[in-house]
C-alpha cells in the first residue's frame, strides 16, 4: 500500500477507542485514523464533512447501530467500504450487515492479526473474506435480495474521481459537473483525464460500462 489509507472508527466503548488507536501505532503501514464516533449517527454526520477510505463500525451501538449505519452509508455512498465489528466471532447480525452493503466482519481480538491484509484486501477488492464472512455466504446472501457479488480489479480511484464517474454515468457536461460538486472546469477535466489514464480507455461511455460492472454506480 503506496498511498495513504484513511479510516474511520465508530464505536461506543471509548476505551476499545484508545486502545485501537494505540496499536494503530505501532502497525508499520501507511495507515491513518481520520475520525472516531461513538454511535452511528455521528458517524454518518462526520461522513457529510470527511471521506475515509474505509469505516470501521461497531454491530451494536446506541442511537443508530451499526448495521442501520451501514445501510444510510451505502445509500448515500454506495462505494464507500465498511467493515462490521464485534467482541464476538460469528454476530447474529451479520445476515443484516451483509443485506445493508458491509464488505467485511472483523472480531475485535483478531483485528489486530489480520488488520493490514484485510485493509489490502478492501482496498483491491473492495472485499475481505475470512472464516466467518465467506465468500459462499456474502454471495448466497445477495443471490437471495437479487443481487451479485461484484469484486473490484485492484484500481483505485479518489473521492472525486468516484463522483466524476457517477456523473458521467448521468452523461453530464463538464459545465454541469463542476456546478454540482463545486469545482472549477479545469478540475473536471484533470479527474476525467485521471479517469481515462487510469482506465486506459477513450470514450466517456468506456467509463460508465465500467463504473456499472465494478459496482461504483447502481442503474436499478
Amino acid at each position: 500500500m503506496n498511498e495513504p489509507i484513511s479510516i474511520a472508527l465508530a464505536d461506543d466503548n471509548y476505551i476499545y477507542r484508545v486502545g485501537f488507536k494505540r496499536e494503530l501505532k505501532k502497525i508499520e503501514a501507511n495507515i491513518k485514523l481520520l475520525f472516531e464516533a461513538e454511535n452511528g449517527e455521528e458517524l454518518i454526520e462526520k461522513l457529510k464533512s470527511q471521506r475515509p477510505d474505509v469505516v470501521l463500525t461497531d454491530m451494536l451501538m446506541p442511537v443508530i447501530d451499526g448495521v442501520d449505519a451501514t445501510r444510510v452509508i451505502k445509500r448515500d455512498y454506495p462505494s464507500l467500504i465498511v467493515v462490521g465489528l464485534s467482541e464476538i466471532n460469528d454476530n447474529p447480525y451479520m445476515n443484516d450487515f451483509i443485506e445493508a452493503g458491509g464488505n467485511s466482519y472483523l472480531s475485535k481480538e483478531s483485528l489486530h492479526v489480520d488488520f493490514v491484509k484485510a485493509l489490502e484486501d478492501l482496498i483491491l477488492t473492495g472485499y475481505h473474506f475470512n472464516n466467518v464472512f465467506t465468500k459462499e455466504k456474502v454471495e448466497g446472501i445477495l443471490q437471495k435480495n437479487g443481487r451479485k457479488l461484484i469484486l473490484r480489479d485492484g484500481k483505485r480511484f479518489s473521492e472525486k474521481e468516484v463522483l466524476v464517474m457517477r456523473l458521467i454515468s448521468q452523461h453530464k457536461t463538464i459545465n454541469r459537473m463542476a456546478e454540482e460538486l463545486n469545482m472549477s472546469v479545469e478540475s473536471i477535466k484533470k479527474y476525467k483525464a485521471s479517469l481515462h489514464n487510469k482506465l486506459q480507455v477513450k470514450k466517456d461511455s468506456e467509463i460508465m460500462a465500467y463504473a456499472i460492472k465494478m459496482g461504483y454506480i447502481d442503474m436499478d
